[in-house]
């Protein structure tokens, strides 16, 4: 018996310990392209895991600028992980006896050329160990950036053995993984930092995020953002794409129309983690832009960071917010009166600076409301420029709070696109935001060549504490109307403008806002329509949210401004989530103002719509293409009139005047169905 446990343990160690394998060198091509150095290993028993895998791998390499050198180690399953790259500086040469263990102390970062030593990889070594057989062919990959200067790999080796590096934190996802490698540095506030980042995604499945292509890997600047989230542990970034010459690069990430400006959205205080991308959505399916999302999991330097929600900045662009570019040069009479992009926020975070405080203050508080530029950006924007702006919303503002203000022609109307106020009004109502109206409230201004010239509420921005996320100010009451804000929290520092208020003593408004609120409901509005969204994201994050949560331990417990009771679990979180809305709902359809008269309305979510009816909103005419033969259209006005009747005469394609009719809501009945068509002058 003790002869039979001696070999049992001779052989155990034999598995246990180091098992060398040697692969020959050769020349380095100076072309940019990588050359690639194998070792065939066979005969290793056990899988790459916790209890098995690489020990070290070693080689030497002469080359005269070791900083030209990027250098990485594939697996036969075709993992790939980077060991080091463009290391030391210009004068930097070779690598002599250097080695990577997944556990050693020291950094190779900042180590001297020729870098003897043993040192810890880029990236983990543990990124093996995913039960792979380790049998087959290794390949060390160098890669020569620079041309000009050859070299050669004079040996390399690998050693296997019990001593197994860690496994990732993050094997694989269903998600896209974002890998950033900083060299060493603290991400801050400002300035930006220069750093490497890898968007790795798998159309075909999981992704693993040293396997997975990239769908880009280049330079980026990174810095911390917002303001009162900086204080949470899990941080917020935003970030741009840069060349090589460090200037603002486009990229498409996967998804996304190409642009350099991105923030990765921590989500830290809204643990169902749907909330902003839920709102932009929704606003999206009513015809508005609204920042594109993706759900992905984070890896700064190695260390997951959870699941974040890569997103759009608000920013003038044709695939953003489409307004016309304007140029410190543009002063004339038609181009200074756009584009322009501009916020009511607080001071602190980007784009803060150089703004201007309305001639209105607050109803019922009496405090300032500031406005503050976002394009052209506060170190842009020209004195006469601004100086226009804040005259045009003044007139708007005027009119609003004018004996007027009801008046087509010479009330607000003049000045502001209704559609936008109203669909803008509903989102923040549904939400219950308490920050809505008051804080992260976009509006932009298009060129008078463009819908006139108006004022348009909106993107929609920032609604992590929204949907009864805060303890504070109303937050926690799904009950009153969050544009009353001033009313419940008088002593905040940042209150609602009077417009709202104004607003709906407007009965046109409220009739148009009754109307389309009633649409919304019978649409993607209803319970049913709402729960399936919630639930369908909430399956896409079922694999990655113990991860997350697992990182940041939060679930039950109180994150400011949670209010009582806080779920204990993610499922209680969506639950939550689907009775806060329906729960805000019962009391809209109790409460929202106006009547909408005389027109059936129909689903907007049908998928057999009638007919396409081009462009709506609309300026002064209007395609309608049909689906299927109708003997003539009819057209409704807001209170349920008949405002037209145009015979098709047999036509499937015809255009329809809509010059003469004022800025408004439209219904269009085309046999049995009704469509809604948004006039805009």
């Amino acid at each position: 018996m003790k002869k039979i446990l001696t070999i049992v343990f001779g052989l155990l160690f034999i598995q246990l310990s180091a098992q060398n394998f040697s692969g020959s060198g050769g020349a380095i091509t100076d072309n940019r392209q990588p050359s690639l150095f194998s070792i065939n290993i066979q005969g290793l028993n056990n899988r790459l895991d916790s209890s098995f895998g690489i020990q070290q791998i070693c080689f030497n390499i002469t080359h005269t600028r070791a900083n030209d050198l990027e250098i990485k180690l594939e697996s036969p399953d075709g993992s790939i992980i980077t060991l080091a790259s463009r290391l030391g500086n210009a004068t930097s040469q070779n690598f002599s006896s250097t080695c990577f263990r997944g556990n050693s102390p020291n950094s190779i970062r900042t180590a001297p050329a020729p870098f003897t030593g043993t040192y810890r990889p880029f990236e983990m070594l543990g990124a093996f160990n995913n039960g792979q057989n380790p049998n087959g062919t290794w390949k060390l990959w160098v890669t020569d950036l620079v041309t000009g200067v050859a070299g050669s790999v004079s040996s390399w080796t690998l050693s296997f053995s019990g001593t197994s590096p860690a496994i990732p934190e993050l094997p694989y996802s269903n998600l896209p993984i974002i890998k950033i490698n900083t060299g060493g540095q603290t991400i801050v506030d400002e300035p930006k930092r220069r750093v490497t980042m890898d968007f790795v995604l798998d159309s075909a499945g999981l992704t693993y995020p040293y396997r997975s292509a990239s769908k880009f890997k280049g330079t980026i600047g990174i810095e911390f953002r917002g303001s009162s989230s900086q204080g949470f542990p899990k941080k917020s970034y935003g970030f741009e794409t840069w060349d090589v010459t460090l200037n603002d690069s486009d990229v498409a990430f996967p998804g996304f129309p190409a642009e350099s400006d991105w923030i990765l959205n921590a989500n830290y205080t809204d643990k169902s983690l749907l909330r902003n991308v839920f709102t932009y959505d929704m606003a999206r399916k009513m015809g508005w832009y609204a920042p594109r999302t993706q759900f992905v999991e984070l890896i700064i330097d190695d260390k997951y960071q959870g699941i974040y929600i890569l997103m759009e900045k608000i920013k003038k662009n044709n695939a953003r917010v489409d307004i016309a570019t304007l140029n410190a040069t543009d002063t004339s009479a038609i181009e200074i009166t756009g584009g322009y992009i501009f916020k009511i926020d607080k001071t602190t975070g980007s784009g803060s600076g150089n703004g201007w405080n309305s001639t209105f203050r607050s109803p019922s508080s009496n405090k300032v409301i500031s406005f503050q530029p976002e394009y052209p950006d506060a170190d842009s924007i020209t004195p006469l420029q601004k100086q226009y702006l804040i005259r045009y919303v003044d007139s708007f503002e005027r009119a609003l709070a004018g004996p007027n203000f009801m008046d087509s022609a010479l009330g607000w109307r003049k000045f502001a696109d209704e559609a936008s106020f109203i669909d803008y009004f509903l989102l923040n109502e549904l939400a219950k935001n308490v920050d809505g109206l008051r804080i992260s409230t976009y509006l932009h201004k298009h060129k008078i060549t463009n819908k006139k010239g108006k004022l348009v509420m909106g993107p929609v921005w920032d609604y992590d504490i929204a949907y009864r996320n805060a303890d504070y100010c109303g937050g926690d009451n799904l009950t009153g109307w969050a544009y009353n804000f001033n009313l419940v929290c008088g002593n905040d520092g940042m209150q609602v403008p009077f417009w709202w208020s104004r607003l709906v003593q407007d009965t046109a408004f409220t009739t148009h806002l009754r109307c389309r609120y009633d649409r919304l409901r019978s649409g993607y509005w209803s319970n049913a329509s709402l729960n399936r969204w919630v639930d369908s994201m909430a399956t896409v994050l079922n694999q990655p949210k113990t991860r997350n949560f697992n990182k940041w331990p939060i679930l039950g417990i109180y994150v400011w401004p949670n209010p009582n009771p806080i779920p204990s679990t993610y499922a209680g979180e969506i639950a939550n989530l689907k009775s806060n809305l329906s729960n805000r709902l019962n009391w809209l359809d109790a409460n929202i103002p106006g009547q909408c008269w005389g027109i059936p309305l129909s689903n907007e979510e049908r998928t057999n719509e009638p007919a396409q009816i081009y462009p709506n909103p609309a300026n002064d005419q209007v395609l309608i293409i049909l689906s299927k033969p109708e003997k003539h259209i009819e057209w409704f006005n807001m209170a349920g009139q008949k405002i037209m009747h145009v015979p098709t005469q047999g036509a499937r394609q015809f255009s329809v005047s809509t010059s003469e009719l004022p800025t408004g809501i439209y219904w269009i009945k085309l046999g049995s169905e009704v469509r809604k068509v948004v006039i805009q002058h």
